[in-house]
């Protein structure tokens, strides 16, 4: 009867550390300039799960970083102004320092004109003094 308490007690006891293993993992992330490895500050962050539907979206902060909670292997879709967007795949509890390449836009010229139309000082919307010294 004694083994059937143990028994029952350490079933519980298992029970009770596998769900705490079960709750989501705080993941790091560490977003930096390919060529400069300076941060890229408030880059935005995009999770999906693995039928490409949105789960949540985050910012790094000033420093590059961001923590996310996930509890699965999940997408996730990294993108800033004038760099390539990052796609790839992460892991619960995993770091990862994620390299942005610079992307380069090619412009069409552009040509800026000025037209400059005299008028006299009869025609001015302003009000004019003239004043003899």
């Amino acid at each position: 009867m004694k083994q059937q308490h143990v028994f029952f007690i350490l079933l519980i006891f298992g029970f009770i550390g596998f769900s705490f293993n079960l709750k989501a993992q705080t993941t790091e992330l560490t977003i930096i300039d390919e060529h400069t490895l300076e941060p890229c500050a408030y880059s935005n962050i995009v999770l999906y799960d693995a039928n490409n539907n949105f789960l949540k979206g985050a910012v790094s902060d000033i420093n590059g970083k961001a923590e996310l909670d996930i509890d699965v292997k999940t997408k996730i879709v990294i993108s800033s102004v004038g760099y390539v967007n990052y796609t790839d795949t992460i892991s619960p509890g995993e770091n990862k320092t994620i390299r942005l390449k610079f992307e380069f836009v090619n412009l069409d010229e552009v040509v800026v004109t000025g037209q400059y139309e005299a008028q006299t000082v009869d025609q001015s919307i302003y009000r004019i003094d003239v004043v003899n010294s």
